[in-house]
């Protein structure tokens, strides 16, 4: 019979660098790029729309056009706020793991002096 108290095995902690993959795979990016594009395609359809209905003979492009650029504008937006974002969490990443490598240089710096000194005295 096993003891129930006796330690189980520990997973080891996920390491800072998968850490950093895991924040690398942000879905708010993608969710803004849907939004713009979203936008712009719907937009582009209630220009044509809007453009219909305000004619009273045939087709008006000045209206239609508002609604176009309106449309454009905006989902531009989003998808440079999307942009934006992924960029942010890129360097983010990179500094993150410019930390990570400059304390493990620092540790085996002060072991390697802790070597010399015992070494010495």
């Amino acid at each position: 019979m096993q003891n129930p108290y006796s330690q189980q095995p520990k997973t080891p902690a996920p390491s800072p660098i998968e850490q950093v993959r895991d924040i690398e795979e942000s879905s708010l990016p993608n969710i803004l790029y849907a939004i713009g594009g979203i936008i712009i395609f719907f937009g582009f359809i209630g220009g044509f729309i809007m453009g219909q209905s305000a004619g009273r003979f045939g087709f008006e492009i000045g209206v239609a056009l508002a609604g176009w650029m309106g449309s454009f504008v905006s989902g531009i937006a989003f998808i440079g706020f999307g942009k934006i974002i992924e960029l942010m969490v890129k360097i983010c990443n990179r500094l993150t793991v410019m930390i990570i490598n400059h304390e493990q240089l620092a540790s085996r710096v002060e072991q390697q002096a802790q070597e010399q000194h015992t070494s010495i005295g």
